[in-house]
């Protein structure tokens, strides 16, 4: 038969067991709850970093429309200038006509004199 402190021993000894594991216990809550907090912040810099490419795409998209706009005016910066080719060349066929306007009629003109 058992004697009394050697059971209050045991029921002491199962104690200490119990509480060492549970001791465990809470560290490895501990570091589930460490490993949770630092998987958090990573996800608050992912949305983070998120925002920063929606706001470069938008930034992209703006440059593209840009970027579109400057090629119409190009065009039609071209258009006037091919505007402008076919007026000077107008006007110097229109000066060329009246020049030989003139040529032709010289002969014709009649000076007097007094």
């Amino acid at each position: 038969m058992l004697d009394f402190g050697s059971y209050h021993q045991n029921e002491l000894k199962s104690l200490l067991d119990m509480t060492k594991l549970m001791s465990n216990r809470q560290n490895e809550l501990k570091s589930l709850l460490d490993m949770t907090k630092m998987v958090s912040n990573r996800q608050n810099e992912l949305k983070s970093l998120l925002g920063m490419l929606k706001v470069m795409s938008n930034r992209q998209n703006e440059l593209k429309s840009l970027l579109g706009m400057l090629k119409v005016m190009s065009n039609r910066q071209n258009e006037l200038k091919s505007l402008l080719d076919v007026s000077k060349t107008m006007w110097n066929r229109q000066k060329v006509k009246t020049y030989r306007i003139s040529i032709v009629n010289l002969p014709t003109l009649k000076l007097k004199f007094n």
